[in-house]
């Protein structure tokens, strides 16, 4: 976001870019506003990586620090799947409101600009009352809960004041391109801070409303209120002096669900399905797999009002997973059993070839059902996947395909970024993250690599917590595989290299000059009363330093810069009106860059003389530095019109 205030490929309404002209900043920041304002640097375009802290801005849409996706000041994103980096969120692709993928920045732009005003006035203000301050938003009630179809919800902001006496008005708006509902939400306003809805019918997705609170001084300032309101979605906890009844699977029986749980509307009876340690007098099967021996997997399944269980019923559980608390269960989606092998076409292209592969017998195609991991942090019970039959010494690679599982609602909005967490229970394997689901199902692949050690090994998997911190929320794996990698000659084809000792080796001190065109055009000029100002920038200057240590000895090295008079036709006048600032991105320990030179018109030599832009310490000059610098010339308003032009020359020297 930057250039007259363009976002990727166009530029905002010319309504906004007049906020961010030079006209707008002279007079609300650079002029009557002290030192700080006068020495602010750009004038002719707006800074390029504001969005990145506006997000923590205390203005009310701070919330969106945490989640990106909410939009703030800072504009918001999505996910960059599948275009680029899983996990990675981006505004390119599929971001816009209204059909605009910029208007997510200059939609804020003038309550932006305002609150910049303001924060320059305080900087010049002899009193607290000299200036003005944004108002104090209060809620009445809940901003963050549920409601339920056809309810109607009110939004209050009548507590809210202004720390300045300012009288408030109230805006109220539906963020519709954000959410999730598929239509626009009507709001019942009269501009005295209560308004409300009627939340549609449509459970299971989210409603964001934005409420604006913004006095009448000067300039005038906005503070906001963001409500989410996710509709149908509210889950009532099973009363606690009514434990769930409990089948033990040696013993199969039946129960009736008697409606303690409210899931969305639906009732359900919670069911604890025990396990003995004994070997089970008879084959148990579950989904078409047989249990033969214990253990078997505790854990927590529901079934409607009224219906009945019994032990060959299919129930989502595996056999190749085991509790790691005694006494802990697991909450079981309500999914058939998902065998690694029956995984779409869609999922199998995702994850890519030599994941799976039929003729590879190295790979252990496991059965494994939909199993949800409740638990949300490390220091809470978890469950172990015990991987058998492993040789010791080989390498292997175990793979997870991971989803997202609610038990208030299944694969809706369902973000696997937040709500996995998978750790290794002896440290030894570190599983990451590296894919996410395609086609809109959510997903996401982990893989990670050990040395067997033993012929069995235990990975321990741990439910992450989910958007908002939610307990009802958990990692659900569907399918997971284990594949022994084999050395491809023997034990292995042996790796020399002979690395000298660092600067042992005789190279080179070189400088680059990044492509200049035909050479740095100033911007400008803008009349600032006694003298006109043109701003440009120096392209960036890189020094690369393989000289080894025979060759460079104690020297490091310093780059210097030098302009000639500027002339044009019969006129000239001095570069000593020139100054730059140089600047680097990144600068490791040893490098320093030169200090800011002034033109004559602000007290400085100016380039007239040779002035340094970057200098390297010998015990730090080894690989290379780049700087670059902001050019600014000042000149008398009286110099003669023409077409003036001057070279500035850039020189690398060795330093003692």
């Amino acid at each position: 976001m930057a250039w007259n205030y363009r976002v990727l490929q166009g530029p905002a309404p010319d309504d906004v870019k007049e906020l961010m002209d030079t006209a707008w900043l002279y007079e609300n920041v650079k002029s009557g506003h002290g030192p700080l304002g006068e020495f602010y640097p750009q004038e002719y375009t707006s800074e390029g990586d504001t969005p990145s802290f506006m997000a923590a801005v205390n203005n009310g849409l701070s919330d969106a620090y945490d989640d990106f996706t909410l939009g703030s000041w800072g504009g918001r994103g999505a996910l960059d799947e599948p275009y680029l980096l899983p996990h990675h969120y981006t505004d390119r692709y599929n971001v816009s409101d209204d059909g605009d993928a910029h208007k997510q920045y200059w939609r804020w732009l003038p309550a932006v600009q305002n609150d910049w005003a303001a924060r320059a006035d305080w900087m010049v203000a002899s009193t607290y009352d000299a200036a003005n301050h944004q108002p104090v938003v209060q809620a009445t009630g809940a901003t963050s809960t549920f409601a339920q179809p056809g309810q109607t919800f009110t939004l209050d902001l009548r507590g809210s004041t202004d720390p300045d006496g300012d009288s408030l008005s109230f805006t109220f708006w539906h963020y519709g391109d954000q959410d999730s509902v598929s239509a626009e939400v009507p709001i019942t306003q009269d501009g005295s801070g209560l308004a409300s809805i009627v939340v549609p019918d449509e459970p299971g997705t989210q409603i964001q409303i934005i409420g604006e609170v913004t006095d009448d001084g000067e300039p005038a300032l906005t503070t906001y209120q963001r409500y989410l309101i996710d509709i149908g979605t509210e889950h009532v906890q099973p009363v606690a002096e009514r434990p769930a009844d409990s089948i033990d699977w040696a013993a199969p029986g039946t129960i009736s669900g008697d409606g303690d749980v409210s899931t969305n509307g639906k009732l359900v009876k919670a069911i604890n399905l025990t396990s003995s340690e004994a070997p089970h007098n008879a084959p148990v099967m579950v989904n078409g797999v047989e249990f033969a021996a214990s253990p078997y997997v505790a854990g927590t399944t529901t079934l409607a009002d009224g219906d009945t269980m019994f032990a060959t019923d299919s129930a989502p559980i595996s056999g190749q997973l085991n509790r790691v608390l005694a006494g802990a269960t697991s909450s079981l989606g309500g999914t058939d059993l998902q065998p690694f092998a029956n995984l779409s076409p869609e999922y199998r292209e995702l994850l890519g070839t030599g994941f799976y592969n039929d003729a590879d017998e190295s790979v252990a195609d496991v059965r494994l059902g939909n199993y949800s991991i409740p638990e949300r942090y490390t220091e809470r019970a978890g469950y172990d996947l015990t991987l058998t039959g492993l040789t010791p010494g080989a390498e292997y690679e175990v793979q997870l395909f991971v989803n997202d599982y609610r038990t208030d609602r299944i694969g809706t909005r369902a973000n696997p970024d937040l709500t996995t967490i998978v750790r290794d229970a002896g440290g030894e394997v570190s599983l990451r993250h590296n894919a996410a689901g395609a086609y809109g199902s959510p997903g996401q692949y982990v893989r990670g690599w050990f040395t067997a050690t033993d012929t069995t090994k235990v990975i321990h998997l741990v439910g992450g917590p989910g958007k908002g911190g939610s307990d009802q929320r958990s990692a659900l794996l569907s399918a997971y595989q284990l594949r022994q990698l084999e050395p491809a000659d023997g034990e292995g084809i042996p790796i020399v290299a002979e690395v000298p000792e660092r600067g042992g080796t005789d190279g080179a001190l070189t400088l680059t000059v990044r492509d200049y065109g035909a050479g740095i055009q100033l911007t400008g000029p803008t009349n600032v009363g006694d003298r006109l100002r043109f701003d440009g920038a120096l392209p960036a200057i890189s020094v690369t330093d393989t000289r080894s240590a025979s060759q460079a000895g104690e020297s490091g090295w310093t780059v210097s810069g030098r302009a000639t008079a500027f002339t044009s036709g019969a006129d000239q006048f001095s570069s000593e009106y020139l100054g730059w600032h140089p600047w680097a991105q990144d600068l490791r320990d040893g490098v320093t860059l030169g200090p800011p030179v002034d033109g004559s018109l602000r007290g400085g030599p100016g380039l007239a003389a040779p002035a340094t832009l970057i200098s390297v310490a010998s015990q730090a000059r080894l690989g290379t530095a780049t700087a670059q610098a902001d050019l600014r010339l000042e000149i008398p308003v009286d110099t003669p019109e023409g077409a003036y032009s001057a070279r500035l020359t850039v020189s690398l020297f060795p330093t003692d």
